[in-house]
Parts: structure tokens; sequence; C-alpha cells
């Protein structure tokens, strides 16, 4: 299942090219800091001189969207100090406003799947999860806030499109039914999946 998401993330999200273009970018910015230890030294200093926490930004792997996620986390962490690093030298790549803000809206939608994928890597976790976590992601998916940006309702229909195409099986699959049936966490709601 988890590999199933991983598509349901790549059909949806990466396949924007304004997704892509702000993930490289911030790959390009992350990789600045890895590969350069005078640079990683400044963005102590800066993170020091905004008030915020010391963390190393974290460099993703493309095959796994996981790791983007958590790499759109942090740098939205050290935004602050990432921003003060790039006024100070021009020699790295810089991000907008409209670019930050679309990070921040990636990030809301991702840490959804983020938390399922987490859920299911758990060494007990069991297939009778599998049910209620797709049911509980379409419906995070068709949740609208009215304060939502047109960008995050956008990704939130084709997340959910992508979902109902790839878990078309699990409402027929007899094993998952059976084993969500029995599990005692969700025999009081089975209705609702």
């Amino acid at each position: 299942m988890s590999h199933t998401l991983q598509l349901v993330i790549k059909d949806a999200l990466f396949s924007e090219e304004r997704h892509e273009i702000v993930i490289k970018t911030c790959r390009k910015i992350v990789g600045h800091f890895k590969r350069s230890e005078q640079a990683s030294r400044k963005l102590i200093e800066c993170q020091k001189q905004c008030g915020i926490p010391t963390h190393s930004l974290i460099q993703d792997v493309e095959v796994r969207w996981n790791s983007t996620y958590n790499m759109l986390e942090r740098l939205l962490e050290q935004k602050t100090a990432v921003n003060l690093y790039s006024v100070e030298h021009d020699r790295i790549d810089t991000l907008s406003s409209s670019d930050w803000e679309l990070m921040k809206n990636l990030t809301q939608v991702l840490k959804f799947f983020y938390e399922a994928t987490l859920d299911l890597s758990f060494d007990n976790a069991c297939i009778s999860i599998v049910i209620p976590l797709i049911a509980l992601l379409n419906r995070k998916l068709q949740f609208r806030d009215e304060n939502e940006s047109e960008v995050m309702r956008s990704m939130k229909t084709k997340l959910h499109e992508s979902m109902n195409r790839r878990f078309a099986y699990v409402q027929g699959h007899a094993a998952l039914i059976t084993s969500t049936l029995l599990d005692p966490r969700f025999k009081k709601h089975i209705f609702e999946f």
C-alpha cells in the first residue's frame, strides 16, 4: 500500500510543472548547504541570529516522496534563516513568497499521506487498517475549507482522483474487508468506510 500511495502522490503532485520547479529549487538550496561546510556554518549563524532551532536541512531522495516531504517541512521551519543567508550571499537559489506558499500548501496535503505511511510502517500494522486509512485520506481530501487556496483545492482534487483510481480494488477485496470487519477497533465504524 505504501508503494501505491507513492504513485498517488507522483500522479497528482509531482506531475505539475510548478511543483517540480519549486522542489528542484529546494534540492539545490539544500545541496548548497550539504556540499559546503562554510555555508553550513553561516546558516547556523543565521539560525541563531533569527532565534530558530539549529537543525540541519534535509536532502530528499527523489524516489522516496516522504523524504521530499521532510525536506520541505525542514525548509519551511528554516525559512527565515535561509532567506537571511540568501540576502547575505548571492551564490544560492532563492524562493519567492509564492514558492514558499506553495511549499506550505504541499506540506499540508502531504502530511495526510506522511502520517498514513507511518501508520502502515509500524511493526504491528495489519491489513485491517487499509480500508479505514483509505477512507480517512479520502475524507481529508474531500474536505474543503473556505480559506483554502485554489492551488490547495486543485491538489486535493487530483490526489482524490488518483486515490479512487489506484485503490478502486480495495472495496471489493475480500481479505481486506474481512480483516477490517474482524478488527475490534473498526467493528462499530464499518459503515463509515
